[in-house]
């Protein structure tokens, strides 16, 4: 793992290209902007003061609800969205939230399963990738 990674809060902003180079290449920049985007609070990873990854998470009463996890293609595989989805579970346990939350891409629950996440095994398609809802208990 990246031993100079940082993770600070960042602005809506500063997710949409992120985002958009690691999750949705092929579509414009307004595909990855999401309604409530001003209503959250968004992390990015840094190194080398670089921005590698982003999440962005939305209080829902007890629990909170973390959205597009994003790493870029050449960050991707060295540990970084591990050390991000790490900081995302300390962070929903500080506000003591009693559930963390996705809707996380079918290709990906494995990782999540690594986290102790569940899914409710009900599959759904959005814009052609097929998605699953995970939570973990706090």
């Amino acid at each position: 793992m990246k031993s100079d990674l940082k993770i600070e809060q960042i602005t809506p902003e500063l997710t949409w290209n992120i985002r958009n180079e690691a999750m949705y290449p092929n579509h414009p920049i307004e595909a990855v902007k999401l309604e409530d985007d001003f209503n959250g609070v968004h992390f990015g990873i840094f190194t080398d003061n670089s921005l590698a990854g982003v999440v962005s998470v939305f209080e829902d009463g007890d629990t909170m609800v973390f959205r597009k996890l994003a790493v870029r293609p050449d960050f991707q595989n060295q540990k970084i969205g591990t050390k991000l989805l790490q900081y995302v579970i300390d962070y929903a346990t500080e506000n003591h939230k009693k559930q963390l939350r996705c809707n996380a891409r079918v290709s990906a629950i494995n990782f999540y399963k690594k986290f102790g996440f569940a899914t409710n095994g009900n599959t759904f398609s959005k814009n052609g990738i097929d998605f699953m809802t995970i939570e973990k208990e706090i």
